[in-house]
């Protein structure tokens, strides 16, 4: 998420999108740490359990994932993206 924005509430936030989902479990329950301060955004880690893994992982990290898309973006809440800066120099030959 982008620097700037409260880390707390989107912690909570981010719990309650992995709640939503029948098959994670409510104890343990989800968990949103803060893991990086990087350079384009704080990086935050959910992790939560499901009562299921034979009938799959990628799925349902999938529609966790797709929801909280939605969430942010609803909220206004910022996925920075890493920015490039490009310097175009013109100058003639040197003879």
């Amino acid at each position: 998420m982008a620097y700037g924005t409260q880390i707390e509430p989107v912690q909570a936030l981010l719990a309650e999108i992995a709640l939503r989902q029948p098959r994670v479990l409510r104890e343990p329950g989800p968990t949103a740490h803060l893991v990086n301060f990087a350079d384009n955004g704080i990086e935050i880690e959910l992790g939560f359990w499901i009562a299921d893994p034979e009938q799959g992982t990628q799925n349902i990290r999938s529609d966790v994932s797709v929801e909280i898309v939605r969430e942010f973006h609803a909220r206004g809440i910022e996925i920075p993206f890493p920015q490039r800066e490009v310097r175009v120099i013109q100058g003639g030959a040197s003879r």
